[in-house]
């Protein structure tokens, strides 16, 4: 997850929001802590009953040296699934995003049940 100015934009949010997709990286246990501390835990106060899909970015030098915190299990007890994918190398991408697709389905089915229009609102973070 970008957090760069994101706390500023992730207050000012007003559009329905369908899905979460953080990401993390495994070469800074600092991205983990806040992912499990302060992304998830507002993601969810925000936006409850919203999947949420978190993503570990590769970096094969350093999975040995990931910590995780002791409640890790309980944040991500309601995340949808976890993968790993690669930006430079493509690689998990298209899967992270039929994931979001489908996770999203049964959310939006709903919610266009409830509205009268069809009209769809994204937010790109």
């Amino acid at each position: 997850m970008d957090t760069f100015a994101f706390q500023e934009y992730f207050e000012s949010l007003s559009a329905p929001v369908d899905c979460c997709i953080a990401c993390y990286s495994s070469a800074d246990n600092e991205t983990v802590e806040s992912l499990l501390n302060r992304w998830l835990p507002l993601f969810y106060e925000y936006f409850p009953h919203r999947p949420a899909i978190v993503c570990e970015l590769i970096d094969c030098n350093a999975h040995e040296n990931s910590v995780w915190p002791p409640n890790w299990k309980e944040i991500f007890a309601n995340v949808v699934c976890q993968m790993e994918i690669s930006v430079f190398e493509k690689a998990g991408l298209r899967s992270l995003f039929d994931e979001a697709i489908c996770s999203c389905d049964a959310f939006i089915g709903k919610r266009r049940n409830n509205n009268n229009n069809n009209k769809r609102n994204c937010a790109v973070m």
